[in-house]
């Protein structure tokens, strides 16, 4: 890593000219000692060799495809639940900090627009929870309406 590698160099040069200082001539002009003339070449060289060379990360491993943010986000939801995969009861704080976990990422998903959406989220005013009628098919064929909810982002006042 070309980063950590000057942070050393710079860290060694500090140290070499604390432990040796620095001279005078007879001019009174300072002269490094040759330990400190010699990493400072190093570096000089590195900062080279960084500015040509490839990046040590990769890339493409840093970012998820839609579809495995979306699956990842679906997993958090299942993650929420109150009760252990043999039915024993969760702790509350584990739940609660599944729950918020799975909300950061659900939220991110439905919103990806701007970092000052989520900023500025706020209860009643940019989030707002809206109801509606829905029609559900029932048990004998029949259609029954249903009241449900739906979360929205307003970015606008109305």
């Amino acid at each position: 890593l070309p980063s950590t590698e000057a942070f050393q160099l710079r860290c060694l040069i500090a140290l070499a000219k604390w432990l040796h200082g620095s001279q005078t001539n007879e001019h009174g002009a300072a002269m490094e000692q040759p330990v400190v003339m010699e990493l400072v070449r190093v570096q000089r060289g590195n900062v080279t060799m960084a500015t040509k060379g490839e990046h040590a990360a990769d890339e493409a491993a840093k970012w998820l495809d839609w579809p495995d943010y979306l699956r990842l986000v679906e997993r958090l939801k299942w993650e929420c639940a109150p009760l252990t995969h043999v039915g024993d009861q969760r702790p509350d704080k584990d739940v609660a900090m599944a729950v918020q976990r799975y909300l950061i990422f659900a939220i991110l998903a439905c919103v990806p627009d701007r970092q000052r959406t989520l900023r500025e989220l706020e209860l009643g005013r940019t989030l707002a929870c809206e109801e509606f009628d829905d029609a559900v098919d029932g048990e004998n064929g029949e259609v029954k309406l249903t009241r449900r909810r739906v979360w929205t982002v307003k970015h606008s006042p109305d």
